[in-house]
Formats: structure tokens, C-alpha cells, sequence
């Protein structure tokens, strides 16, 4: 008996933390970080202020919360991309940068940018609280353990492989958030994601590689991928 209602009373709390964050992302997209207060996240969630108080200790705990929610979803499906053992280092990577992509680009995750951009000024801590999230620690973790993957497979060495991966998240996924951030109209299609990730990742990894030998020739041009038109480069054509 005593065990029954001990669950019942964790699965109350879990409902009420689950209420409460699903509120605050509503009106911290809505409203913003500022306009966003903790009456209105209890009016909307349908507790008392004293209940989010009590679970988050303040606005900036409610907004660690929510992003930290967000990162615990895009972990799991960075872990399965990790242990995918039939797929070579290359496709690992590739499916990792995707999956950043899809997460990163995702409306929530832009807006939340968007939130941080318009207040990191006044507000350092939504900066450090996005960027910080376990997220981005663990993905630098999976794409480095790839890239050594890739270098005992190819036979060269990576003297820093978190440096590496770090420069990979940068380069392969930095850049269609910057485009999502600044242009509303811009969403890019699953399709898109693939083609774009499996650009960068090879782009990047013959850039690790071992240079063929004479014999062998030099790899083949690669084009990038078309429907993209990557605007902060000259000349590019604006979509």
C-alpha cells in the first residue's frame, strides 16, 4: 500500500513538472524570456506559483529546465547514431550531423536562439544556459569517438579529437542556424539536411585522410548540394 502510493504521488509530481515545462515553452516562444512570468507559466499550466517555485527556484531555473529537456531527447538519439555498428565512421557522422541539424533548426531550438541573441546582453546567463546544455558536451564526445574511429580505420592520427569535433559541429551545423535565425522563410527539408551533412562530413574527413598516392590519383571534385544556396558567400544567389 505504501509503495501504491508513493508512485501515485511521483507520478503527481512528474505530471506537475511536465505541465509546468510544457507552459513555459509555450509562453517563453510566445512572449519572449522577459514578458514570460512565473503567474503566467502557473495560470497555464494550471498549478499554483508556489509549485514552480518550488520545483525551479526562478525564471532562469524554469528556462534551464525546458532547454534541458530539449537536450535529453536530442541525447538519445545522438547515443543511437554512436553505436550504430554496421555503418561505417563516415555514415556515423554524417547521421550525427543530421541529427544536430534536425535538432538544432528544429522552430523551438531557433526561437530559444533567437530569445538568446535579442537578450544575451542583458542576460549572459540564457547564453551559457543554451550553450552549456548537456546537448553540445555529449556531441562533441560522440563525433570525437567517430573521428578516432575514422583515423584507426584510415590509419592517421588525430593528435586532439575533441578539438576536431568541436570544428565539425561548428562547420556543419553553425551555419544553417545562422540562415534559420536571420530568415524566417528559411526551413530547410529533411532532404536538404542529408545532403548538406553528407557534403560537409566528407569535405572535412579528406581533410584528415591521408593524401592518395600518385597511383591512385587525386578524389574527384565534390559539388555541393543543390537546393542551398549558402548566402554569406559572394556572389551567391539569395533565396
Amino acid at each position: 500500500m505504501r509503495k501504491d502510493r508513493a508512485r501515485i504521488a511521483t507520478n503527481g509530481t512528474r505530471d506537475k513538472k511536465t505541465l509546468i515545462l510544457d507552459a513555459a515553452v509555450e509562453l517563453f516562444l510566445d512572449d519572449g524570456f522577459d514578458r514570460t512570468s512565473m503567474d503566467a507559466v502557473a495560470e497555464r499550466a494550471g498549478v499554483s506559483k508556489t509549485t514552480v517555485y518550488a520545483h525551479y527556484g526562478d525564471k532562469v531555473g524554469l528556462f534551464r529546465a525546458v532547454v534541458d529537456r530539449g537536450a535529453s531527447t536530442l541525447n538519445v538519439d545522438l547515443e543511437n547514431k554512436l553505436h550504430g555498428a554496421d555503418n561505417s565512421p563516415e555514415e556515423r557522422l554524417a547521421q550525427v550531423l543530421v541529427a544536430l541539424l534536425r535538432g538544432t533548426t528544429a522552430p523551438p531550438m531557433i526561437a530559444y536562439l533567437r530569445i538568446m541573441v535579442a537578450e544575451t546582453t542583458r542576460r549572459p546567463e540564457l547564453a551559457r544556459i543554451l550553450l552549456g546544455s548537456s546537448a553540445v558536451p555529449y556531441a562533441v564526445e560522440v563525433v570525437a569517438s567517430i573521428l578516432a574511429d575514422d583515423a584507426t580505420l584510415h590509419g592517421y592520427t588525430l593528435a586532439d579529437p575533441t578539438a576536431h569535433a568541436s570544428l565539425f559541429m561548428r562547420m556543419g551545423a553553425a551555419c544553417m542556424q545562422l540562415d534559420a535565425i536571420t530568415d524566417a522563410r528559411f526551413h530547410p527539408s529533411p532532404d536538404l539536411l542529408e545532403n548538406h551533412a553528407t557534403w560537409v562530413t566528407k569535405l572535412f574527413l579528406r581533410g584528415l585522410r591521408p593524401r592518395p598516392t600518385d597511383d591512385e590519383g587525386e578524389p574527384a571534385a565534390m559539388e555541393p548540394p543543390a537546393g542551398y544556396s549558402y548566402p554569406w558567400m559572394p556572389g551567391a544567389e539569395q533565396n
